[in-house]
């Protein structure tokens, strides 16, 4: 079935399958980029660093982090040249994304501490994000400042809903519903990763950033953006409303069951390593 195929490449010998199966999402729970591309590839960065390395999964995490920092820093330089030196960079940490996950399933070794560094990794991704819309506003002196608070309200209505729900939803109910709903075809799957995710933002940065090097001109970048940043703030209120959902029963009840993980207590995250 659909639902149970999982990323391959036709020179896949029988154990890289295997491994893939034991290591890796199959389509019904995997990200578009992921599924199509990152995937593809990272299975046999992360065979290579478990057989003949002794990097932690952590270290790899640290280094998308970094990664994720050097193409925010790149954006924020704000010529095409640096916009396409920021896209390189964005795909290495989607890249150490994917790989610090699949080494830690490898060698076994899942920690509290490595879900602690995915969520700077994610942090990481949100300053990609304001680094393009930085880079952006010293062109558009008028448009900057209206960019610049459009960001940052999309960065906090985003952690709140994702970040915050994962921390106090268990099972990750509130990614599932998400997630399921784009999974009806792999036609629904490709528009929604374009038009309506972040990771389908970064793409269409890097194909503009191109038609800017390329003509002199980032209007289509400056329009992509602005798209963008509502479709992102409208995808946080959405997500946001399924935490409010999820939420009104424990508040009806006096919260009570959730004490102690709303204030500090014991966190309600089961998956671990997601990525």
């Amino acid at each position: 079935m659909k639902d149970e195929l999982y990323p391959s490449m036709f020179w896949d010998s029988e154990e890289t399958r295997h491994c893939r199966v034991q290591v890796q999402k199959p389509w019904s729970r995997e990200e578009f980029w992921s599924y199509y591309f990152i995937r593809r590839i990272s299975i046999y960065m992360s065979l290579l660093l478990t057989r003949k390395t002794r990097i932690s999964p952590n270290a790899i995490t640290m280094g998308g982090i970094v990664a994720g920092l050097l193409s925010a820093a790149a954006f924020m330089y704000g010529t095409a040249a640096s916009f396409l030196l920021g896209c390189f960079f964005c795909q290495v940490c989607y890249l150490a994304d994917c790989v610090d996950g699949e080494v830690a399933r490898m060698r076994n070794q899942k920690s509290k501490g490595g879900e602690w560094l995915d969520i700077g990794l994610n942090y990481a991704l949100y300053l990609v994000s304001f680094g393009v819309v930085y880079g952006i506003m010293d062109h558009h002196a008028m448009l900057g400042p209206w960019l610049l608070y459009l960001i940052l309200l999309t960065i906090f209505a985003e952690i709140l809903a994702t970040n915050g729900s994962d921390l106090v939803f268990s099972r990750g109910i509130i990614s599932h519903e998400t997630v399921s709903m784009r999974k009806r075809s792999k036609w629904i799957d490709a528009f929604v990763f374009l038009f309506l995710t972040q990771t389908g933002y970064q793409l269409g940065v890097l194909v503009t950033a191109f038609l800017w090097a390329i003509s002199g001109q980032m209007l289509f970048l400056l329009l992509w953006t602005f798209y963008h940043l509502f479709v992102g703030l409208a995808r946080s209120m959405y997500k946001l409303k399924l935490n409010i959902k999820y939420v009104m029963p424990s508040l009806k009840e006096g919260g009570e069951s959730d004490e102690g993980t709303a204030h500090g207590g014991r966190s309600g995250v089961t998956n671990q390593r997601a990525n």
